[in-house]
């Protein structure tokens, strides 16, 4: 280790990327042991095929808190590793990458767009390219905010437009948490309008349902 790097670990001792505790590991033991990693990352939707890797529960709500609201990118290095592997042999060697954008006001609050650091990581690991090709026309409440999957639908209904030429071209649409699909249908659905061969959607987590 060179000279440098133990200075940097002494002014900046890593951390847990979920609970922030000391720890020379990306996940402490307490936290890694309740990661829950789904069996099967292939998840149906309506008309097309959704991955996700891990599942969108207590450490899976932390890691995603502490990429979205306090900058953490090497939250974003860890769940593009994952990400990748669940479609690492799957992935057509001619596909482009790109992801699902968040507004210009969105933007300018973070500083940055989770998904687009999502992409990049796995565009990285996948050794594909990565595009904007999605354009966020208005900007939308959290979906968080709406009630059910109708109101949802509503919500991103007309708010995203194509940008890049995706003619005959397979998309691996990024996104970070698959919760009813509202805003990946739309997405898809704009994709395959502007003459896209295929969309496959992956996202970091996935929020099962309560049955």
């Amino acid at each position: 280790m060179s000279i440098f790097r133990r200075l940097e670990r002494l002014l900046y001792p890593p951390r847990c990327l979920a609970c922030r505790e000391f720890c020379d590991t990306t996940l402490c033991a307490t936290c890694a042991a309740k990661l829950t990693r789904l069996d099967n990352p292939r998840i149906t939707a309506d008309d097309f095929v959704v991955y996700a890797p891990l599942v969108y529960d207590d450490i899976g709500k932390q890691l995603m808190h502490n990429l979205k609201f306090y900058g953490l990118h090497a939250v974003s290095a860890f769940l593009a590793e994952e990400m990748a592997n669940a479609v690492r042999s799957i992935m057509p060697a001619d596909a482009l990458i790109t992801w699902v954008p968040v507004s210009l006001q969105r933007a300018r609050e973070r500083g940055y767009s989770q998904s687009q650091l999502l992409a990049k990581g796995v565009a990285m690991q996948l050794k594909l390219p990565a595009k904007r090709l999605l354009d966020k026309t208005r900007h939308t409440a959290a979906q968080s905010q709406s009630r059910n999957a109708d109101e949802r639908a509503q919500n991103v209904k007309d708010a995203y437009r194509v940008v890049g030429d995706t003619t005959d071209k397979i998309i691996l649409l990024i996104d970070d948490v698959w919760t009813t699909g509202a805003t990946m249908t739309e997405c898809v659905h704009i994709l395959r309008n502007a003459g896209t061969k295929d969309v496959i959607v992956l996202t970091a987590m996935y929020a099962q349902r309560k049955s």
